[in-house]
């Protein structure tokens, strides 16, 4: 017999059950919430002998979609200039939003998992924690990220080389060297269908937010499919095999290099050229892109190339010693970081190229690094090695052995844990220093999910709330004026945004923008006015006079100076008898007296004015 026991010293023994022999959930969970629980268990016999326990439970983190959307600023100034930014938006992911720092993992082992081939593939992870990864046995494996045991596999009729990418319902898309790109319900392994093309796959698939699959293949072409029905929406002709990825801008174009030794970029709705770019060597390397526009791509002519990417022009370039063929990654740390074939992975500035520091392997590095939410990087090396790497100095903090040489090129979960496998046939699960990070493009394919894409577009569009969209514009997730607004005709300003995440989760929502005079109080900015000398009235403060310099004289309180809390979003009143006091709508009358606690005004007192004082329990008189 087994029994939840000792709850009041285990009070996580509320989230569980025991029925017969097996321990069950009372609730769901949430890794960001609580992300391990001790119970206490008690075990009788037949015979009424007892013995008792503490388990530790933990919490494994799933991939999470984006919940809503959010502007970190609403306000602008009487007669801010046109380009003025208003304010960002931004998602709220759990994901990103947690990046738990995993000491006492680094470096550990978890599991191992043996495949009948050499594992050149780089794995994904899925919607559902599991690890999709392909093999030169012919397979594609799902494994359980827990232990790495096999959940279903599927075998087609050629290597599988190229990195899986997940769709946002968890569908499995990754080529194979039989010719053909597969699509699998990453739940069950069930194929939904096949597209061939004229030779092998080795280029890994990206996703567009439309759900549109873009791939290359040997036979020269990139493909653009209809990630639903695997029907052919354009392909377009190069010169030579396409074995790398291709990689989605925000702006709408696709980016891709070829055997050509050209680098393209074409609409990516209609397939068409707009832009190509001229280098010595193949194009092996994914490409990748800065938070500030600028797309990078390494190449056999030894060098990592920054070109703009709305033109192609190059704004900068670095030469390695020898070939480039892996994916360069981006940090939101000013520092872009490429291995070469020389044994070198570099760290450079992103802005101007110069070469910050380098880490010597013992030989070449064709995996692509990635780095963590720490600013930890790891790259996997031919030398049988998995180096972790200071991000800010090269520094080495550790290396684990491998059974055999690295190409694949490693994912990290939100756990901080690595995965990617061995041309021994070996896909390792190791630890790593944390978790997993929202950086510009911190691994190759953008993201853990190996999508080709990692941004979130923001667009103004019509419908309810959308009055004033003609006043702004938005450049990336910035808004801004597209016109000084004039406050005499009106101080707040309605628009409409439609959102859409990296990972395709779509939200609409409307916000207002406010105006304010140079000087006026904040409190101003939601009152309306009750006529001249500068009477306002704000529903759940009261009425006052504002001054245009910070001071206002509030009806019954008197002379207080204003200021707005950016942080806390409520306001910061100075009085000369009381001092800072901190309230909000739905705060007021309470006050937070700084360094004294709360105090409660008696509305409508004046002269004298009646505060209750919580901390001392007695009414103050001022």
């Amino acid at each position: 017999l087994f029994s939840l026991t000792n709850s009041v010293k285990y009070p996580d023994n509320s989230a569980f059950y025991i029925e017969h022999d097996m321990l069950k959930a009372a609730k769901p969970f949430d890794f960001e919430e609580q992300s391990e629980y001790m119970i206490y268990i008690q075990a009788t016999d037949s015979f009424g002998l007892t013995y008792s326990q503490p388990l530790f439970i933990h919490v494994f983190n799933q991939n999470e979609h984006a919940t809503s959307m959010y502007m970190d600023d609403q306000l602008v100034a009487q007669f801010d200039p046109e380009g003025t930014v208003v304010g960002a938006f931004h998602f709220n992911d759990p994901d990103t939003e947690f990046s738990p720092q995993v000491a006492g993992q680094e470096g550990e082992v978890f599991w191992t998992k043996s495949t009948g081939g050499a594992v050149n593939s780089s794995p994904a992870i899925g919607i559902n924690g599991y690890i999709y990864i392909g093999s030169s046995d012919n397979n594609i494996y799902a494994l359980d990220d827990d232990d790495g045991r096999t959940i279903w596999s599927y075998r087609t009729q050629g290597q599988i080389a190229a990195s899986p990418a997940v769709g946002p319902d968890n569908t499995i898309y990754v080529g194979s060297w039989d010719n053909h790109l597969y699509s699998f319900n990453g739940f069950s392994g069930l194929k939904n269908w096949s597209f061939k093309t004229g030779s092998r796959i080795s280029s890994s698939p990206a996703i567009g937010v439309d759900g549109t699959v873009y791939f290359g293949s040997a036979d020269k072409y990139l493909y653009a499919l209809n990630g639903a029905t695997g029907s052919m929406k354009w392909k377009f002709a190069t010169g030579g095999e396409i074995s790398g990825a291709p990689a989605l801008g925000e702006e709408g174009r696709i980016y891709f290099g070829s055997h050509d030794r050209k680098f393209y970029a074409l609409n990516a709705e209609s397939g068409e050229l707009e832009w190509v770019f001229q280098t010595d060597g193949w194009i092996r390397s994914t490409p990748s892109f800065g938070a500030d526009g600028k797309v990078y791509v390494g190449s056999d002519d030894n060098s990592l190339y920054a070109l703009n990417s709305q033109t192609g022009a190059i704004i900068w370039s670095f030469e390695a010693n020898y070939h480039i063929t892996a994916s360069p990654i981006v940090s939101d740390l000013g520092i872009v970081f490429v291995a070469s074939s020389d044994n070198n992975v570099y760290a450079l500035d992103e802005v101007t190229g110069q070469q910050l520091w380098e880490f010597a392997a013992n030989d070449s590095l064709i995996a692509s690094p990635v780095i963590s939410g720490d600013g930890t990087l790891y790259i996997a090396s031919l030398d049988q090695n998995l180096y972790a790497l200071d991000g800010q100095t090269g520094a080495s903090l550790w290396t684990v052995s491998l059974d055999g040489q690295a190409v694949s090129s490693p994912v990290i979960d939100s756990n901080g844990t690595l995965y990617f496998g061995t041309r021994a046939g070996t896909i390792y699960a190791i630890g790593g220093n944390s978790g997993s990070t929202d950086f510009a493009w911190p691994m190759r394919g953008g993201n853990s999910q190996r999508t080709g894409r990692n941004f979130s577009r923001f667009t103004l569009v019509e419908g309810n709330g959308s009055l004033d969209n003609r006043h702004f514009e938005i450049e990336g997730n910035e808004l801004k004026l597209r016109e000084t607004l004039d406050h005499l005709e009106k101080s707040h300003f309605s628009i409409r945004v439609r959102g859409v995440s990296s990972n395709g989760i779509a939200f609409e929502e409307p916000f207002t923008i406010s105006q304010f005079v140079e000087g006026a109080s904040p409190l101003s900015l939601h009152a309306n006015s009750l006529g001249g000398m500068g009477w306002m009235n704000l529903d759940w403060f009261g009425n006052f006079m504002d001054r245009k310099d910070g001071w206002i004289y509030h009806e019954s309180i008197g002379w207080i100076y204003s200021e707005r809390d950016h942080d806390l979003q409520g306001y910061w009143l100075w009085d000369e008898e009381m001092g800072w006091l901190w309230t909000d709508q739905g705060v007021y009358p309470n006050f937070y007296r700084n360094d004294h606690g709360w105090i409660t005004y008696h509305e409508g007192s004046h002269d004298p004015r009646f505060f209750y004082d919580w901390s001392s329990e007695k009414w103050l008189q001022r």
